[in-house]
């Protein structure tokens, strides 16, 4: 029944992305309900970018994180939101019940709370600390964040698995501690996250009734799909060698120091272990879903595929989860209509990228902005 109905959305997909209306009005004619843009209809303007527009750099938070290390905890100004070091160890039963570091960043709103809280989970190479603008402003708007970095990323023992069992292992003690703070409201609870963090964050999100609102930017949720879409063999070698689906030794263009040429020479053979696969995908998991749900998505994401995004929404429509919001730059798909009057979707000035999610596409300012509009509505 799975196998049918992954064929089945991928053929809509598929058709979708063409512009073909394939199966008519099936899957694709339920109504969009765009999220808005930024705060105040602002562009969300980009530093360093080509075109030279002019806008606020990202804050440098140096300092503040150099407090932080220093004493554990740090007070951002003018918001009042303060930062605590709130790493954790736990032992991994994997290896033999040694305890293994795991790097977390409370970031707590100004005032006495109760508040709603948020497991913020950045993607790859991205740290606790490096989410530090995402935290601070989340916290500002009344929201308890912990971040956490995964397994192998900032300062969390690895190895990395990309998003394996013991990252979930990782982050759902994340959540607990999240969910026990007496600062938490722990009937509103959410989870936020991007890249590979959106990958985690989608599983979370299937495996716990207790989170309510969730955010997936730029994520996968069908690992052995976006393995054979996914051109950047980089990306692909990291999912080969973390899921352990074949090692260096059984294909040595694998190894970090082989060149993109050697890469290439094996690259056909390459795949994914099934079972692996299947662990980090939540796409056949949704049924379990009981949170309210925005995909962000950029139209031209380099790591994964836009067809992805369009994949989940699929799912979710075909269970009747109709909840799940979209970003307007989706567009409608055939069959579809926008039902907010004057909706347009977003130019292409408010994808301009930043350094931080470059290979998404999404942006700072869209990707906080879409989430706090969609965190206060649900939360």
């Amino acid at each position: 029944m799975h196998s049918t109905r992954r064929r089945l959305l991928r053929a809509v997909i598929d058709a979708a992305c063409l512009g073909v209306a394939l199966l008519g009005t099936v899957v694709l004619s339920a109504v969009v309900v765009p999220a808005q843009a930024a705060p105040l209809g602002q562009k969300s303007a980009r530093p360093n970018q080509p075109s030279g527009t002019a806008g606020p750099e990202r804050p440098d938070y140096s300092a503040l994180l150099a407090e932080l290390d220093a004493h554990g905890s740090a007070v951002h100004q003018p918001s009042g939101v303060l930062l605590k070091n709130m790493s954790f160890s736990l032992p991994d039963q994997s290896m033999g019940g040694s305890f293994r570091n795991v790097e977390a960043v409370a970031y707590v709103p100004a005032g006495s709370g109760p508040w709603p809280g948020l497991l913020l989970i950045p993607g790859y190479g991205m740290s606790a600390r490096d989410w530090a603008d995402n935290g601070i402003r989340f916290s500002a708007a009344g929201y308890y964040c912990i971040a956490v970095s995964q397994p192998g990323m900032g300062a969390s023992d690895g190895p990395a698995d990309f998003v394996g069992p013991w990252t979930m292992e990782v982050l759902g003690a994340a959540f607990d501690k999240l969910k026990a703070s007496q600062h938490v409201d722990a009937a509103r609870l959410g989870v936020v996250g991007f890249s590979r963090g959106a990958i985690a964050a989608s599983l979370l999100a299937t495996r716990r009734g207790d989170i309510k609102a969730a955010v997936f930017g730029g994520g996968i949720y069908d690992l052995e799909l976006a393995f054979k879409e996914i051109d950047s063999l980089m990306i692909r070698r990291n999912m080969m060698l973390e899921t352990l689906s074949m090692l260096p030794t059984d294909a040595p263009a694998l190894t970090p120091g082989a060149s993109p040429e050697q890469m290439a020479l094996t690259a056909a053979a390459w795949k994914l272990d099934p079972v692996a696969a299947r662990q980090r995908s939540s796409l056949l998991d949704m049924g379990q879903l009981s949170a309210r749900v925005l995909i962000l998505h950029g139209r031209e994401d380099l790591n994964a595929p836009i067809s992805q995004a369009y994949l989940l929404r699929a799912m979710l429509r075909s269970l009747g989860k109709l909840e799940a919001k979209s970003m307007a730059d989706f567009g409608p798909l055939p069959g579809e209509q926008i039902d907010t009057p004057g909706a347009a979707p977003f130019s292409a000035a408010d994808f301009l990228l930043l350094s931080f999610d470059a290979a998404h596409g999404i942006g700072r300012d869209n990707f906080q902005g879409n989430t706090l509009d969609f965190l206060q509505r649900v939360l």
